[in-house]
């Protein structure tokens, strides 16, 4: 963390004042999105990142508020993007599609071709066992 030229002179008292844990959301916001640009160099990295960043705290605002529909809608919008963008730096990076996967948590993309997707939609039809649908609730919140 960098620290400004007066406050590096300052007492402990001030500089406790102005770290980031007494900012509010916005500049805490500001600080995680500058990490971001700092810590990935690649677009489609970067890209990932920060809409992981944006899923992450609407995430958060769907455990408090979970009637706020519209930004369900936004979140569902947002995990497609984020999914179409990591589909995009598989088939072009896989080793750095790997190490986005885990430096920010997420799941891998599923195959097209697992047997969960061969039969979405004949799941009554055919005796397969059916997989239940994972909430956006239950996810695990990153902090």
């Amino acid at each position: 963390m960098r620290i400004s030229k007066e406050l590096e002179a300052a007492p402990e008292n001030v500089k406790r004042i102005f770290s980031l844990e007494n900012a509010n959301r916005f500049e805490k916001r500001k600080v995680e999105e500058q990490e971001v640009k700092n810590n990935y160099e690649g677009y489609s990295q970067r890209s990932v990142a920060e809409l992981t960043l944006k899923i992450n705290t609407l995430e958060r605002h769907m455990k408090e508020r979970p009637k706020d529909k519209h930004n369900k809608v936004f979140l569902h919008w947002l995990t497609d993007q984020r999914k179409k963008k990591l589909k995009h730096l598989k088939n072009k990076d896989f080793p750095g599609y790997l190490q986005l996967l885990q430096e920010l948590n997420i799941p891998e993309l599923e195959s097209p071709h697992s047997k969960w997707n061969k039969y979405k939609f004949r799941k009554f039809k055919i005796g397969v066992e059916v997989k239940e649908k994972r909430s956006f609730l239950d996810r695990k919140i990153i902090t």
